[in-house]
């Protein structure tokens, strides 16, 4: 008897859904998936409270930025804020400008809060880790002048290309975030799979496991490649053309 009459015409019928049209057919289609880049959409939009709510006194924070002086110094830069009286954290960076000294080719980084855009005053001083050893105070941050060139704004879920000097080659990871305490990136594997990390990605995502595939403390001054790139939402990537710093002024 033919197959199809021994078993029932509805059973075939979902039977033959899960036919193979030929061998190797289900492992060609998990390498192609693989294949497939994670699509994201850039978070351009300001958002969240423009800063923390615990309002401190002056002095919590004179450990932190070494005395009054340095507190000064801090709320001049805009790594904390005064709001009636009181001192506050700030809130959301939803933006980083990313600059590139002329001559040494280093890469700095000038964040910018939700206080910013609130205030439509766009920053323009390049953070500085670390305090001064002889006063205590933090370092003064580096205004980008005529010695720096603008080269691209990031901002959460941008695509870019980086490569450190261990790695062989340049990674297009998600940006996620900017540390300003050590002005370093944090920085995602597009599909967050740990399984297909490959040699190269794993010296970036060295500290990666099973459930998250993210490299932290990625410092951005000796970046060998730092690049912007773009993604549609079909996967394309392409890499992003050359904008004017947008300001905040109408």
């Amino acid at each position: 008897e033919l197959y199809a009459k021994k078993i029932s015409e509805l059973d075939y019928k979902n039977k033959r859904k899960f036919f193979e049209p030929f061998s190797g057919f289900r492992q060609k289609v998990l390498d192609k998936i693989d294949e497939i880049f994670v699509s994201k959409p850039e978070r351009k939009k300001p958002s969240g409270a423009l800063h923390e709510e615990t309002f401190r006194k002056e002095e919590e924070f004179y450990q932190s930025y070494g005395g009054k002086e340095g507190v000064l110094k801090a709320l001049e830069l805009g790594k904390i804020r005064k709001v009636n009286g009181k001192i506050v954290k700030n809130g959301d960076m939803f933006r980083v400008d990313i600059f590139k000294h002329k001559k040494t080719n280093k890469f700095y980084a000038v964040p910018i809060y939700t206080m910013d855009f609130a205030l439509k005053v766009l920053p323009n001083k390049a953070v500085v880790q670390g305090k001064d050893k002889k006063s205590g105070l933090i370092k003064d941050w580096i205004l980008m002048d005529e010695n720096y060139e603008f080269c691209f704004s990031l901002y959460k879920d941008s695509l870019i290309l980086i490569q450190t000097k261990d790695m062989q080659e340049p990674e297009l990871v998600y940006f996620n975030a900017f540390t300003s305490s050590t002005v370093s990136l944090i920085v995602s594997k597009h599909d967050n799979k740990f399984e297909t990390l490959s040699k190269n990605q794993k010296i970036l995502f060295k500290n990666a496991n099973e459930k998250e595939v993210i490299a932290k403390s990625i410092g951005i001054q000796n970046l060998k490649v730092f690049e912007k790139y773009i993604v549609s939402a079909l996967g394309e990537v392409t890499k992003a053309e050359f904008r004017q710093r947008e300001d905040f002024k109408k």
